[in-house]
């Protein structure tokens, strides 16, 4: 869908959770013990939220840093080749 819908503005329509949750499945993510969220405080709680019913261990390594520094910190742990 489009690239401007964020799920900080009802005004430009989000899909809804249960959707959300259903992509999920799709994509084989509610299989995974542990869940990396590379975004900021904005959207940990919809991530929480979709992840609440698989049992998930949501893990946000960078929260607290802005998006730029956010960017790069996940560049490096990538360069690196080591797990979080």
């Amino acid at each position: 869908g489009p690239y401007n819908v964020t799920f900080k503005k009802r005004s430009t329509n989000p899909i809804s959770l249960s959707i959300l949750q259903e992509q999920f499945k799709i994509q084989g993510l509610d299989h995974f013990d542990v869940i990396i969220g590379l975004r900021g405080k904005e959207y940990r709680q919809i991530i929480e939220q979709a992840f609440a019913e698989f049992n998930s261990n949501i893990v946000f390594p960078f929260a607290g840093l802005k998006i730029g520094k956010m960017m790069q910190a996940t560049k490096k742990v990538i360069a690196s080749d080591k797990p979080f």
